[in-house]
């Protein structure tokens, strides 16, 4: 993986990727090493993202985020982020416009509602080599302002469930980005015209809709390969139709198929399953014990009958409907070879009709407005992240703060100063704040960490905030 990267925030409506750090989970505390660091705010109105490379202890990667796309404002604007390691500790830095570090605590007016004003979202670390949304439960996670979390105490935690708060900040508007999402996996490299002209047909479907690539693809299904994209029932019709009786009894219990024994029982074998003293009584001719007997046999004969007729009766049952979902589907699959085809055929046209001479340069100037799009839209939402990086740390769920987990141990917030002293540049950014704070390598490794302690107030630790200004906004 790329040593550094400069990773744009995304847009206003785009921005969910939230707080993702992810390193080889077999490590010892504090391997950073191809890690990827991103924060964002509780109404996820920006968030930028680092990834790390195998740096040198002592040496500042840095990401510069995208200028001006904070929703509301360059209020919630962030300008870039820096992380070092030392021999002992991780540092952190996040740049940004002037958002306070206490912003995000709520209060209730006089009416008794609660007011949720916007702060900062929670660092979450993924340790997994997973998303956020596979790995949730199993994260890390620094709580560091206050904010709409499902923990109090600033500090580290372990085995954290990240959690999304948006909705209270936003009425859900970034609660789900699945379609950004589809649409990043959308973007692709734009050809030169030369390029273009010598497309395969191959090509060009690659380019084409998802729904477009699958009819090539369905195109060539079997009725095999169809019913395995079907429902498990109508897999287990396809079974089931040709399944035969003795096989069908077979998975009944074993007081069905006693019954099919039972059923052809003679008199004789029936008299020879009961007791010695019953047999001897009944050829003595006792007349209690013969009338217990012949009626015992009787009904034995009348309930096997009723469980046998039952059962041919399921059977006949199971596959006449067994047959009824396989012609329905089989109709079904005929349906859709003649749509893909119909895709297929149409798709071939317009290869044919878009790479013609007389066509090729306004096909070609579509092709290039439309990935232009596509592919601005991902750059501000993923930047210098490929797309299978994207995806991979792309949280569409938008976990943005510790909704649970085990607090670790403590974090010390650094002012500018200190930050400056430890080798950061600050004049790479253009905000004017810096929010810094430092962790012991050693509370990431559970045989080490500190027992918990009670931390002072934010407000007597050292805050690295050039502008000491505070702002909370609420979106009530």
């Amino acid at each position: 993986m790329k040593s550094r990267f400069y990773v744009k925030s995304l847009l206003a409506v785009t921005t969910t990727l939230i707080s993702v750090l992810s390193f080889n989970s077999q490590a010892k505390a504090a391997d950073f090493g191809n890690a990827t660091l991103s924060i964002g705010f509780e109404c996820n109105n920006d968030v930028t993202t680092l990834i790390l490379g195998q740096q040198p202890l002592g040496t500042w990667q840095y990401s510069h985020d995208a200028v001006g796309d904070g929703t509301g404002g360059n209020h919630y604007d962030l300008y870039g982020m820096g992380f070092m390691e030392d021999a002992k500790y991780t540092y952190f830095a996040i740049n940004t416009y002037n958002m306070g570090i206490d912003a995000g605590i709520d209060t209730v007016n006089d009416k008794g509602k609660t007011v949720y004003n916007i702060g900062w979202g929670d660092l979450l670390i993924n340790t997994t080599g997973k998303n956020v949304a596979e790995a949730n439960g199993n994260l890390f996670g620094v709580h560091f302002g206050g904010n709409t979390s499902g923990v109090s105490q600033v500090g580290l935690y372990g085995n954290v469930v990240g959690a999304s708060v948006a909705g209270l900040h936003t009425s859900g508007v970034h609660e789900n980005l699945s379609a950004y999402a589809n649409n990043f996996a959308q973007s692709k490299p734009i050809p030169t015209l030369a390029e273009y002209q010598q497309w395969s047909l191959e090509t060009y479907v690659s380019y084409q809709p998802d729904s477009t690539q699958q009819a090539f693809i369905n195109v060539n299904f079997s009725l095999d390969d169809y019913v395995q994209t079907q429902s498990a029932s109508v897999q287990k019709a396809f079974k089931d139709v040709n399944l035969s009786f003795e096989n069908y009894l077979q998975q009944q219990n074993n007081s069905t198929k006693q019954a099919f024994v039972d059923v052809n029982l003679s008199f004789e074998d029936y008299l020879n399953r009961q007791s010695p003293t019953t047999k001897t009584k009944y050829h003595d001719g006792h007349s209690s014990t013969v009338q217990s007997v012949n009626n015992n046999y009787q009904k034995l004969l009348t309930n096997a009958q009723t469980k046998v007729n039952q059962t041919q009766n399921n059977y006949a049952t199971l596959i006449e409907k067994a047959q009824t979902t396989v012609n329905s589907t089989t109709t079904k699959y005929e349906e859709f070879i003649v749509k893909a085809q119909e895709t297929v055929s149409k798709t071939q046209e317009n290869y044919t009709k878009d790479l013609s001479a007389a066509n090729v340069n306004n096909s070609y100037s579509s092709l290039v407005s439309k990935y232009t799009k596509i592919n601005t839209l991902n750059d501000k939402m993923f930047g210098s992240l490929s797309r299978e990086e994207g995806l991979a740390y792309f949280d569409q769920k938008g976990a943005n703060v510790i909704g649970s987990g085990n607090w670790l141990g403590q974090i010390e917030m650094l002012n500018l100063d200190q930050l400056t002293a430890a080798g950061y540049n600050k004049s790479l950014f253009q905000g004017g704040q810096t929010i810094a704070f430092r962790i012991e390598r050693s509370a990431f490794d559970p045989e080490s960490v500190p027992e918990p302690a009670t931390l002072l107030g934010l407000a007597t630790v050292g805050l690295a905030l050039v502008n000491r200004k505070r702002f909370c906004k609420s979106v009530n």
